[in-house]
């Protein structure tokens, strides 16, 4: 019996140690994790999660849709900034997965070395969610305020990428405030020291549900493209 058992035994001290070579083995990423992941990272930072998380983006084809890929920019270049020692590691998880996730990672890469660069990017819908996804990964307020700015261009009737700006910082401000109570916080205390114009903007964000300002935000449509203003 000793005998049948002991070629066992050193078969698992081989494997163990040929495992411990390669390194500790990454758990998978599940949908429910990943979206926790990213949109709470900067209340409980896991640095040693990450390449679980490129790993997700590449298995579930995330950033084939184009619009995901702007906050997916902003929340990894928070992450390379603040990691930097993780730097080669999270490139190399990359460059293993789909080309539209390794292209979105080595720009947030080469943006790491100053994100608040994105505090002066032109107003744009792909802006509000660059800017979402940086805050995302790091908590920083300045990230909202400059979203906050953009509600400003809810009184814009003559550029209509102008006013999507707009509509899009609302909608989204009103959305993460339901989640997040630093995101509520922050609007409450912008309201603070907001002009009447200001205050009424951020009024319909604590006030109104999301689907309210799309549904609003809709009807200004419908109206300026009756004008034929848009």
């Amino acid at each position: 019996m000793r005998r049948r058992f002991l070629p066992f035994l050193l078969v698992l001290v081989a494997l163990h140690a040929r495992a411990q070579e390669k390194g500790p083995a990454i758990r998978p990423m599940q949908e429910d994790e990943y979206d926790a992941f990213f949109n709470f990272y900067y209340e409980n930072p896991r640095p040693e999660r990450v390449v679980a998380a490129i790993a997700y983006l590449g298995t579930h084809g995330t950033l084939e849709k184009e619009s995901a890929i702007p906050p997916v920019i902003g929340f990894f270049t928070e992450l390379f900034a603040r990691n930097p020692e993780k730097a080669a590691e999270w490139k190399q998880a990359a460059e293993g997965q789909p080309e539209v996730v390794n292209t979105a990672l080595s720009q947030a890469l080469a943006l790491s070395s100053d994100p608040k660069k994105f505090l002066a990017l032109p107003p744009s819908s792909s802006s509000n969610d660059i800017l979402w996804g940086a805050f995302f990964a790091s908590g920083d307020q300045e990230y909202l305020t400059q979203v906050m700015r953009q509600l400003s261009h809810m009184a814009e009737r003559k550029d209509l990428s102008l006013f999507l700006t707009g509509a899009s910082a609302k909608w989204s401000l009103a959305s993460n405030a339901e989640d997040h109570p630093a995101v509520k916080a922050a609007i409450e205390k912008a309201r603070a020291k907001a002009t009447s114009r200001q205050r009424d903007e951020l009024d319909d964000v604590l006030a109104k549900s999301p689907a309210q300002l799309q549904e609003e935000a809709v009807s200004i449509l419908r109206e300026e493209h009756a004008k034929g203003t848009w």
